[in-house]
């Protein structure tokens, strides 16, 4: 976990600037500067699941949005991303302002959790394989362990 947390670090203060709810009801979330310049998308990150096993707490651990009552992003201001656990068999994303974001491990051998660094790296979680990374601008061969 520790690998994992230091290849997100360059995240860390990097604000929520979109959060998405798309087919199936997965769910993507992306970091990066609010302010257009040429060098934005150099420093953006996407984080999310394909699948609609996540939730959204606030600080209190109240359930703010669940992909069974998901049909539209909330207008809600969570911060910049902090950290990532894993809590309860779970992937945890803590934001700034105390929110959360939990993503299940129902499918065994499919990723639960994607991100999608700056600089072409990729990072997932499957239960049944556990993390892994490489590069993202290729084809996919199935990564390193971390």
């Amino acid at each position: 976990m520790n690998e994992v947390r230091v290849l997100l670090s360059r995240l860390v203060g990097l604000p929520l600037v979109t959060l998405k709810i798309g087919e199936h009801s997965s769910l993507s979330l992306t970091f990066g500067p609010n302010e257009s310049n040429s060098d934005k998308e150099a420093q953006t990150a996407c984080l999310g699941t394909w699948y609609e096993d996540w939730k959204i707490f606030d600080q209190d651990g109240k359930l703010l949005l669940a992909r069974a009552s998901a049909v539209a992003a909330p207008n809600i201001n969570f911060g910049a991303y902090e950290d990532i656990e894993m809590f309860n068999g779970k992937v945890r994303l803590r934001l700034s302002l105390g929110h959360y974001v939990e993503f299940a491990d129902r499918r065994m051998n499919d990723d639960i959790f994607y991100a999608f660094l700056p600089d072409h790296v990729f990072v997932g979680y499957a239960a049944k394989s556990g993390w892994r990374y490489g590069p993202s601008g290729r084809p996919w061969t199935g990564g390193k362990p971390i």
